[in-house]
């Protein structure tokens, strides 16, 4: 078997996989009341934790500023039991083009 078949070989069954990303937790722009965002947090990952599939969420660390520390913690676990994991999305969603690298560096640590 020459290297190029067996290349071929692995290449055609290889896994393919993919992971849904989705930004600007918990949900910039839209409605801000708790129990709204809770709901439709659990409507968004319903379908996720029930298939499975493969999900990344960024959080906007102001969007979140606005509820008590329980409130956050009860978004972050929704995310976490529906097999989600989290990922910084700086705290003002700010873009990268327009302010320095320190201010953005100070972004994302007030986000962590």
């Amino acid at each position: 078997m020459t290297l190029g078949a067996l290349v071929f070989l692995a290449l055609s069954v290889s896994r393919k996989e993919v992971v849904i990303t989705i930004d600007d937790l918990c949900f910039v722009g839209a409605a801000t009341d708790f129990a709204t965002v809770r709901a439709n947090t659990e409507l968004l990952l319903k379908p996720i934790a029930e298939q499975k599939i493969p999900a990344i969420g960024f959080v906007v660390g102001s969007s979140f500023d606005r509820y008590k520390p329980q409130e956050r913690q009860a978004l972050y676990d929704l995310w976490v039991k529906a097999g989600c994991q989290l990922g910084n999305h700086t705290w003002t969603h700010a873009n990268y083009d327009e302010v320095s690298s320190q201010a953005y560096e100070a972004e994302i640590k007030r986000t962590d």
